[in-house]
């Protein structure tokens, strides 16, 4: 029944016919059915798996029977025939078409020869180490000839004074043995120092000192004395 609002504000009731209900049914069946088509993703609930269900096969799996078997199964009284087969008897030969022959080679290692045997031609000897040359040297030497006269004059003043004393000096010899130069390493007085100087440098002669048999230059220290005569 549907109800109605008309002037003066009093409800009328209008009885619904059959057909209008039948309409207004099958719209919202049509619009119902428009909606489940449009809806094609289904869209699980969460913490439950979805339930998948298969048909299952009732028929049995079919097995391929070979065309002997299945012409006996036929035939039932014709019996199935069985392929004889033998083993091989172990140790027998059988003929075989491949051709293919291997061939083993006997390796011969010769044998190793003794300890401390002379190992033969192939062996070179490692060229000596060579050695540093290490020169020969000799010092400077008096030469005997002039031994006599290497005591220089005393000065006369220290012979009136009757002083005595002593002079080290170091003199540079020549390769021909002659003094070329003279040092003082220490004098008493410079008198005897002075003295000794000059006689070198005039009276002095010695042999050269020499390196691998050649005459080179080289210093010698001297130490003269003077003493009073008694």
């Amino acid at each position: 029944m549907r109800e109605h609002l008309i002037e003066g504000g009093f409800l009328a009731k209008r009885p619904v016919s059959p057909a209008s209900l039948g309409a207004t049914t099958v719209i919202n069946g049509m619009f119902l059915a428009l909606i489940l088509g449009m809806a094609t993703d289904v869209i699980p609930v969460p913490g439950e798996d979805p339930i998948i269900i298969q048909p299952i096969d009732t028929q049995p799996p079919k097995t391929q029977v070979p065309p002997d078997r299945e012409k006996a199964t036929k035939d039932p009284a014709k019996p199935i025939e069985q392929p004889l087969t033998t083993p091989p008897v172990r140790g027998s030969k059988i003929d075989s078409d491949n051709k293919t022959r291997v061939q083993t080679a006997e390796v011969i290692i010769p044998p190793l020869p003794p300890v401390g045997a002379d190992p033969g031609p192939e062996t070179v000897p490692l060229p000596p180490i060579p050695q540093p040359h290490i020169p020969v040297r000799t010092g400077s030497s008096i030469d005997p000839r002039y031994r006599n006269v290497f005591q220089p004059e005393y000065p006369p003043g220290m012979i009136r004074a009757e002083r005595e004393g002593s002079v080290t000096v170091r003199v540079l010899i020549g390769t021909d043995g002659r003094v070329k130069a003279v040092e003082a390493v220490r004098a008493d007085e410079e008198s005897f120092l002075k003295a000794t100087r000059e006689h070198a440098l005039r009276k002095w002669r010695f042999k050269p000192a020499t390196q691998d048999g050649a005459a080179i230059e080289s210093w010698r220290e001297m130490t003269v004395r003077f003493e009073m005569p008694s």
